[in-house]
């Protein structure tokens, strides 16, 4: 527990400082609940008891896993994985119970008690988030408007060029690299294939390490390939890599191959990193006075965060970048995205939204220089609609324009 609480301080704090992990988004929070993915699995795969087989595989592929999924899909690719996991683990023991004849049923009784816990927990939580899910928009938004993406998700050689890239860049926390984490694997299995209690066979000994790669892997599905890697976007891996460095160092300690952690040891991991994603202070660290910001924004009557018009009106960015919202106090406007990502331009949908938006009169756009629009591909219909139409306030560097008609009653 001692070295679980070691590694959990040296863990947040090092994505909380190097990375800004501390900032409170809920994909932040994702990797650090890899980690005991990561050893719950380890821990399936070298138990020999059936029935806590199936319970840690099913709480990892269960539980957590939903609630990786609800936190965000940025590494949903790895919940798939997980799900099938479970699904083919289950399947294969299930099969081997009824090839058996005497007592197979009373075997599939014993093992499924257990299971249905983690099952049923999963279950009552879907039921309980149903009722409050437009099923329609979340497979548009998470899906549908993901599949316009220019780039296929598994291009390995792409992969492979952004990750050596990134080994020189400090993009990535450690492990997310696909290079640091083959040093880590091969260290994992050179502890592993010693002798006595300590040796792990082979062939399980590769499939797990082969799947924590091809975890990380499919975790960098959001990356495309012009784009800067981001920590929060490819970190997957770090999760993963400090699962392994976990069970390495209980290894070590212990000597026995089939401690990994504890579960109670992973607490601090999981508490630590909750309070690292800034949850519980997040929503009262703030102050409500109203803090200076860019003029441009006043001239335009751009609202502050929390307010509505008649008197102003939101605005959208035509750059993607989040962050401006909170620094510059200024109010998104509802149903939007805030900021411009390329993928709005290319999904037929959301491009003509915004087209129409560009006509709205309370709806503001803060545009950049067209060379930078051009580049994130802003649809150029909507940026004569604004700066040869429209009523701007700002520079050449940044254009505070909304529509100059009148609005509609």
């Amino acid at each position: 527990l001692l070295t679980s609480i070691v590694m959990s301080i040296l863990a947040v704090t090092y994505t909380g400082i190097v990375f800004e992990m501390a900032l409170p988004m809920s994909e932040n929070f994702i990797f650090y609940l890899l980690a005991p993915v990561t050893v719950l699995l380890y821990r399936a795969a070298t138990c020999s008891d059936e029935r806590q087989h199936l319970i840690l595989v099913a709480v990892a592929a269960g539980p957590l896993n939903l609630l990786i999924t609800l936190l965000g899909l940025t590494v949903f690719p790895i919940s798939v994985l997980l799900a099938a996991t479970f699904i083919g683990v289950f399947a294969a023991w299930l099969r081997t119970c009824l090839r058996e004849d005497k007592g197979a049923l009373y075997r599939v009784r014993r093992a499924l008690a257990p299971v249905a816990l983690p099952a049923g927990a999963t279950l009552v939580l879907a039921i309980a988030i149903l009722p409050f899910v437009d099923l329609g928009g979340l497979i548009f938004w998470n899906f549908e408007l993901n599949a316009v993406q220019t780039f296929p998700p598994f291009d390995i050689v792409r992969i492979v060029t952004r990750n050596w890239r990134a080994l020189f860049d400090g993009s990535l926390p450690f492990g997310a690299n696909l290079f640091e984490l083959l040093i880590v694997l091969m260290i994992f299995i050179g502890i592993h294939s010693g002798r006595g209690e300590a040796r792990w066979p082979r062939a399980p000994l590769l499939v797990f390490a082969g799947a924590c790669l091809l975890a990380v892997i499919a975790g960098q599905w959001r990356m495309s390939p012009g784009s800067t890697f981001i920590a929060y976007k490819a970190g997957a891996g770090f999760g993963i890599a400090l699962g392994l460095v976990a069970i390495m160092v209980s290894r070590l300690l212990r000597d026995r191959p089939t401690d990994g952690l504890s579960l109670a040891g992973l607490v601090p991991i999981i508490a630590l990193g909750l309070l690292n994603a800034g949850v519980f202070t997040a929503a009262t660290s703030y102050s409500r006075e109203p803090q200076p910001r860019f003029a441009g924004f006043d001239d335009a009557n751009i609202c502050r965060l929390g307010q509505t018009g008649p008197d102003c009106t939101c605005i959208q960015l035509s750059v993607f970048g989040p962050q401006q919202f909170l620094l510059e106090d200024i109010a998104a406007c509802p149903g939007r995205y805030p900021s411009f990502p390329s993928i709005v331009a290319r999904h037929p949908v959301t491009r003509a939204r915004l087209i129409a938006d560009s006509l709205d009169p309370d709806i503001s756009f803060g545009l950049y220089p067209d060379a930078m629009l051009t580049a994130d591909g802003f649809p150029d219909e909507a940026r004569r609609n604004l700066r040869e139409n429209g009523i701007c306030h700002g520079d050449e560097n940044f254009t505070i324009c909304r529509s100059s008609r009148e609005p509609s009653d």
